[in-house]
């Protein structure tokens, strides 16, 4: 039953291939309209050839049979999705050039009675501990991962697409926001009210020069995409990994309490992010289950949860 799902699911779009074209689509639009096509014509023909990539992977598939390639399709929507994200590092400052900080800075400091939560935390910070949260946060780009190749190996690939596209939703809408709301956080913002910097034992530096190597002052403070992300696979987690939630759900949160220790968030776009995972995880994998399992005939039939957890 669930093989033939799969194999009906394959003549047809992916849905996490229909959010990747449509975002590289949106990006393309937003830089013929803002920003002059001289400052991002390597951009522009970037996200022209992942499109015709998506879509020759998505029409080869008919043609060339054998698993290998079907891996290879559901493998290379992730790739393409994470390359989307090294864009925004150029093209934020172009498209919108105001930061919203200040305006996060009063929020936070509405919520925190006058006191700016990262001045707040150094009353516990330590440098063993700081050193800890930076490997945490550094290690936050294995953990969606971690629960996309734990179906995609246990060969529960009808999970495996909802739980992909519905990470991918969350990142885009996360992505999307950087445009809409840019801001560099705490770190730079309120650097000159921190008291001392923050300094670790052994690989803080490394670890923080390397991510400052490619994300340097970088407008992606709000909302968190480090902070969403985890929740939604701690969420995620609990309903199609059971039994690896709790330390998925441990290994979410010491991620979100570093956002802001590590002066990278502010508070509310931690809040924010809450918020935003909260809705995608209520409404996004039922709609992605109904377009999975939807018949060509128009009929709809429901799967029982432990028909859609078993393996293809």
């Amino acid at each position: 039953m669930i093989t033939n799902l799969k194999a009906e699911y394959d003549l047809r779009f992916h849905l996490e291939e229909i959010l990747t074209l449509g975002i590289l689509v949106i990006m393309n639009m937003i830089m013929l309209i803002y920003t002059r096509i001289g400052d991002v014509a390597g951009i522009f023909m970037f996200n022209i050839l992942l499109i015709m990539l998506v879509l020759s992977v998505r029409f080869l598939h008919r043609r060339i049979e054998g698993q290998w390639f079907a891996d290879f399709r559901d493998i290379n929507i992730i790739i393409a999705g994470w390359l989307v994200y090294f864009e925004h590092h150029h093209l934020v400052p172009l498209v919108n050039p105001y930061d919203i900080d200040a305006y996060l800075i009063h929020i936070d400091r509405f919520l925190f009675l006058g006191i700016d939560p990262t001045v707040l935390l150094e009353s516990i910070t330590h440098p063993m501990l700081t050193e800890f949260l930076q490997i945490v946060y550094a290690s936050f780009y294995f953990l969606p991962f971690s629960i996309m190749l734990i179906l995609f190996f246990k060969g529960r690939r009808m999970d495996f697409h909802v739980v992909v596209s519905t990470l991918m939703l969350s990142f885009y809408i996360c992505y999307v926001g950087y445009y809409i709301f840019p801001a560099i956080g705490p770190r730079f913002t309120l650097d000159h009210l921190q008291t001392f910097p923050l300094s670790g034992v052994l690989f803080y530096d490394y670890v923080r020069d390397f991510l400052d190597g490619y994300s340097f002052m970088t407008r992606d403070c709000y909302p968190s995409g480090h902070a969403l992300l985890s929740i939604m696979t701690a969420l995620l987690s609990y309903r199609y990994l059971r039994p690896y939630f709790r330390f998925i759900a441990a290994w979410a949160g010491i991620i979100i309490f570093s956002t802001v220790y590590l002066r990278y968030h502010y508070v509310v776009d931690v809040i924010t992010s809450l918020i935003i995972a909260m809705i995608v995880f209520k409404f996004n994998p039922q709609m992605v289950q109904r377009y999975i399992f939807a018949f060509k005939n128009g009929r709809e039939e429901r799967i029982a949860p432990q028909s859609i957890n078993s393996k293809i």
